[in-house]
């Protein structure tokens, strides 16, 4: 790589600093359709949208565990004996 003298970095300089604008119609146009177009969503909204689902579906099992649990019957009737025979060391 070549080393520029100090006349021609001015010169780049300047050539850069008194460059013609952009046609300012096309830069509306670019800020405007860029303003209209729908959001991205983040890196982080997109890993963190199956969480509410999965929360949902956690708070359905949980309820239906509880449900069971308050439905299900009690006493020392055969049937009950032979359902939660082998969940408490009955046989």
């Amino acid at each position: 790589m070549t080393e520029m003298t100090d006349d021609e970095i001015d010169q780049r300089v300047e050539s850069l600093l008194q460059a013609t604008p952009a046609d300012p119609a096309t830069l509306s146009a670019r800020v405007l359709s860029r303003l209209a177009a729908p959001p991205r969503p983040s890196r982080l909204a997109r890993l963190t949208a199956p969480l509410p689902l999965a929360g949902g579906s956690l708070a359905a099992l949980a309820c239906a565990l509880v449900l069971g649990y308050t439905l299900a019957p009690t006493g020392d009737d055969i049937l009950t004996i032979l359902a939660l025979g082998g969940l408490t060391g009955g046989f």
